[in-house]
């Protein structure tokens, strides 16, 4: 039998897969992928298990691998293109009006709607035109050493990265890695 928490989730994955198909992602389970030349876009839905059998606790990320990162940092990005080791990774909670780390709890199918209306309105709104506007190395680059509130790299690994896609001499581990 499944608990409200499982029937929160699927609604949820539900609904989120219906919005980002239509915007050319391909699912596979809480992940959604867009491959784009050397660019892979990632968004997935990130869940707390210890909220209990009636709250679902998520929040939703987005990511940017590149082939060009994995072909020059193999000893790094040794999984290959991959969600979470992306040079680009930050939460939406980053992208919207809550500007910081934002996690949603639900608790009942009107929570979810609620959740999934601020969710779609901060992917729809936000991110994916700025995903939109990531089409190349350059580009990805150029958001790196720009910088945004929540990425998930040290400014110094975001530089590195940002040299390597742009094809500067970089060294094949970051900077203070002791691999």
């Amino acid at each position: 039998m499944k608990n409200l928490r499982s029937e929160l989730r699927a609604s949820i994955l539900k609904k989120m897969r219906a919005l980002l198909k239509s915007h050319g992602y391909k699912a596979n389970g809480s992940r959604y992928r867009r491959d784009e030349d050397d660019l892979v876009k990632f968004i997935w839905l990130s869940s707390l298990p210890q909220t209990g059998p009636d709250c679902y606790c998520f929040t939703v990320d987005v990511s940017i691998a590149s082939e060009v990162v994995v072909a020059h940092a193999p000893r790094i990005f040794f999984c290959g293109i991959d969600y979470v080791m992306a040079p680009y990774n930050n939460r939406i909670g980053w992208l919207s009006k809550h500007k910081q780390d934002y996690w949603w709890y639900v608790y009942s199918e009107k929570d979810c709607q609620d959740a999934l209306q601020e969710i779609e309105d901060i992917l729809v709104g936000r991110v994916f035109p700025m995903l939109d506007a990531i089409q190349t190395s350059g580009d990805l680059a150029r958001v790196l050493r720009e910088g945004q509130p929540g990425l998930s790299w040290p400014k110094a690994v975001q530089q590195w990265l940002a040299d390597i896609l742009e094809g500067k001499e970089a060294p094949p581990v970051p900077p203070g890695s002791t691999l």
